[in-house]
């Protein structure tokens, strides 16, 4: 008599062979990539210098270990272990935290525009340094600037 499969085992046919990392300093170094982004490497020296120094890096060092690295840990164990991404993961908690798991995708689609555009500019004034067109934005003669008035003998340039 043949046996009918059950939804369980149906479901688990038809789900696609997800990819893996190759080694753990793999996974180590996309873990430390993804909590450690540029606001923390242009911000954060100049947020403890302006707070106190040192004694800025107690609370925050005492915070980060009881409740960021172990939030940050629950996400990596639980996306490792439901191996699905945080709209589905959260969809399976719960299903009415699906509508978080969106939420944590769209700010990450926001974030890396975000970032793309930091990036874009940063190569757009690189380039412009290097073929030497910066004297574009180093001198008021361009057709965006208006003369304002004589200053000391010279016409002083006002943007638009």
């Amino acid at each position: 008599m043949l046996k009918r499969p059950s939804t369980l085992q149906l479901q688990k046919q038809q789900q696609p062979v997800r990819q893996q990392w190759n080694s753990s300093f793999q996974f180590m170094l996309a873990t430390i990539s993804y909590a450690v982004g540029l606001g923390n490497i242009w911000r954060f020296p100049a947020l403890a210098y302006e707070n106190g120094g040192f004694s800025f890096l107690v609370p925050y060092l005492f915070v980060s270990f009881i409740i960021g690295f172990p939030l940050l840990y629950l996400e990596l164990s639980l996306g490792q272990y439901a191996r699905a991404g945080p709209a589905v993961l959260h969809g399976r908690i719960r299903p009415l935290f699906q509508g978080l798991g969106w939420g944590m995708v769209i700010m990450a689609i926001l974030v890396c525009i975000y970032y793309n555009v930091i990036v874009a500019w940063a190569i757009l004034y690189v380039f412009i340094l290097i073929t030497g067109r910066s004297h574009w934005w180093s001198s008021c003669t361009q057709d965006f600037n208006t003369p304002c008035k004589l200053f000391f003998g010279r016409k002083v340039y006002w943007l638009k």
